[in-house]
Order: C-alpha cells, then sequence, then structure tokens
C-alpha cells in the first residue's frame, strides 16, 4: 500500500492505529481477506478488521 490513508480507506478511525503503529517500526499490510496485518519483526503479527462491523459482533453480546 502506498499511502497511511489508502490502509484505511474503509474505517477513518483506523488511521491514529496505522499511524502509532508505522513511528513505532511495524510495517502495515492488507490481506486479500481485506483485513489489516501488522508485522514487526521479532513479534507476533497482529490482524485486525478493517471495518467496525464484524460477522462476530453479534456473538460478544
Amino acid at each position: 500500500m502506498s499511502s497511511t490513508a489508502e490502509r484505511c480507506r474503509e474505517e477513518p478511525r483506523l488511521l491514529a492505529l496505522i499511524e502509532f503503529a508505522l513511528r513505532e517500526g511495524w510495517h502495515v499490510r492488507r490481506t486479500p481477506a481485506g483485513q489489516l496485518k501488522l508485522v514487526k519483526p521479532g513479534l507476533p503479527p497482529i490482524f485486525t478488521r478493517s471495518t467496525t462491523i464484524s460477522h462476530r459482533m453479534g456473538q460478544s453480546k
């Protein structure tokens, strides 16, 4: 991905997370499934949905 804004095109609220991760040395990529994948050498990857709507949202109540 070429820009921070492009990484969070569906959810502008993720912009702060992405900018923080980039400042801290994480690499941010979008998976084929549309998730954001944060990767930093020596640490396990972090996956997050790119939108606030999740298929598991109803299960958390």
